[in-house]
């Protein structure tokens, strides 16, 4: 799951790579948090907004296998 904060298009992008194994979650957040997080299928974190988009696509190849 990818959990857009901030409603950035790139982690949106991303996502649309991995269609049917990533699911993208538009979320609110009345304190400060990254832009988006994505949770591995165990509950843990495996990505922040911080680290980059570069990140985010490393991280989903890690956990979902290749994109598009």
């Amino acid at each position: 799951m990818l959990l857009d904060l901030v409603g950035d298009p790139e982690p949106a992008a991303v996502a649309r790579d991995w269609p049917g194994r990533l699911d993208l979650v538009l979320a609110k957040c009345a304190q400060p948090v990254p832009d988006a997080v994505l949770i591995r299928p165990d509950g843990h974190v495996a990505w922040v907004a911080s680290q980059g988009v570069e990140a985010l696509r490393a991280a989903c190849a890690a956990w979902l296998g290749q994109g598009r």
